[in-house]
């Protein structure tokens, strides 16, 4: 009886034994699982951030072109008016001589 009951809790340490390395697998194989989704999260927040990054840059690129166009109208608009402005004095004062 002594060695049924010696044996029988050798076999079901063996049991526990190879239970425990199956689960040891396991928590391997979940933690690489793990890693690798990491890895995807982290990839793709990357390629978000960079794709954000030059969409900022083209709109700031838009802006600053729109800005330049803007500026260019303003100036050529200014310097109408300013040839204007001295057309009429010179006719005030082809008509002052006259």
């Amino acid at each position: 009886m002594r060695t049924r009951i010696v044996d029988d809790a050798t076999t079901y340490g063996k049991a526990i034994s190879s239970q425990q390395e199956a689960l040891d697998s396991e928590k391997e194989a979940l933690a690489a699982l793990m890693s690798a989704l990491a890895d995807e999260v982290s990839h793709f927040t990357n390629v978000r951030r960079r794709r954000t990054e030059v969409e900022t840059a083209e709109i700031i690129l838009y802006n600053d072109s729109l800005l330049r166009t803007v500026d260019s109208f303003c100036l050529m608009s200014w310097m109408m008016l300013r040839k204007e402005q001295s057309l009429h004095q010179v006719k005030a004062l082809e008509e002052v001589l006259s």
